[in-house]
C-alpha cells in the first residue's frame, strides 16, 4: 500500500500556484475582468441597447464557468508535475496557515468540503433559474451556459475533493493506494472521480476517522448532485425543446 509518507526526498522549489490563496486570487481576477468586459460590450450588442435578465444571468453563469474552468486548471498544472514526497511538501501547512486557510475557505466558501458544498448550490441554483423563468428558458446563449455551469461545477468538486485528501492525507494520513510509490495528484485525482461518480473510493484504502468523515460528506455531495441536479436537468432540456 501507497501512503504519503516522511521519507527524505529531494526538494523541489514551491510554486506560487501551489498555494490555495494563490490560485483563488488569479483566478478571481481573471473572472473579474473576463466578467466585466462582457458585461460593457453584452447590451452594445443588443439593438435597444438594454440589459436584459438574460444579459445579467449570462454574465453570472459564464463568470461561474470561467472561475470553475480557471481554478481546476490552475490547480491540475500546478500540483500535476510533483511526485508524492514533492506534493505532500508543496501542500504543508503550519497552524496558522492551516487557521487562515481555513477561515478562508469558510468565507468564501471555495474550498474543501464547504467549497464542494457551495459549488452543488451554485449548480441547483442555475438549473433551477432557467427552468423557472420562461425568458430564459427561450434563450439558448442561457440554456447553455447552465450546462456549461453544471459540468464546470462538477469539475470543480473533483479537484478541490483531490487537493483535499492530499492534504488531509500528508498530513496525517488514513489513505492505503495500491503500489509502493507515493501517491500524486493523479492519484487523488482519480479517488475523487471514483467517488463522485460511483459513491465508493475502488482500490484505495480509508483506514482513519477522519478520512471516512470526508469521504461521507463526498460522497452525499455526489449523490446529490447525480440526482437532483441530473434530473432537473434532463427536466430543464426537455422544457426547453418542448
Amino acid at each position: 500500500m501507497r501512503a504519503a509518507g516522511s521519507d527524505v526526498a529531494p526538494r523541489t522549489r514551491r510554486p506560487r500556484l501551489a498555494s490555495d490563496g494563490a490560485r483563488y486570487v488569479v483566478t478571481i481576477v481573471l473572472t473579474a475582468v473576463l466578467a466585466t468586459i462582457y458585461g460593457a460590450i453584452a447590451p452594445v450588442l443588443r439593438t435597444d441597447g438594454a440589459v436584459s435578465p438574460g444579459t445579467v444571468v449570462t454574465v453570472y453563469f459564464g463568470a461561474w464557468t470561467a472561475y470553475s474552468v480557471v481554478y481546476t486548471g490552475l490547480t491540475w498544472i500546478a500540483l500535476r508535475r510533483a511526485d508524492g514526497f514533492t506534493l505532500v511538501d508543496w501542500l504543508a501547512e503550519d497552524r496558522i496557515g492551516r487557521r487562515r486557510r481555513r477561515r478562508t475557505e469558510w468565507l468564501a466558501g471555495s474550498g474543501g468540503p464547504l467549497g464542494a458544498l457551495t459549488f452543488c448550490a451554485v449548480a441547483i441554483a442555475a438549473v433551477i433559474c432557467v427552468m423557472v423563468l420562461r425568458e430564459l428558458r427561450e434563450d439558448p446563449v442561457v440554456v447553455g451556459l447552465a450546462v456549461l455551469a453544471v459540468v464546470a461545477s462538477w469539475l470543480l468538486i473533483v479537484i478541490v475533493y483531490a487537493v483535499h485528501y492530499a492534504r488531509e492525507n500528508g498530513r496525517s494520513g488514513g489513505l492505503g493506494f495500491p503500489g509502493p510509490a507515493p501517491p500524486r495528484l493523479a492519484d487523488y485525482v482519480y479517488l475523487s472521480v471514483g467517488i463522485s461518480t460511483a459513491y465508493n473510493s475502488g482500490d484505495v484504502t480509508v483506514t482513519s476517522t477522519g478520512m471516512r468523515s470526508a469521504a461521507t460528506v463526498h460522497t452525499v455531495v455526489a449523490f446529490v448532485f447525480n440526482t437532483v441536479i441530473v434530473a432537473l436537468l434532463v427536466s430543464m432540456l426537455v422544457t426547453v425543446s418542448t
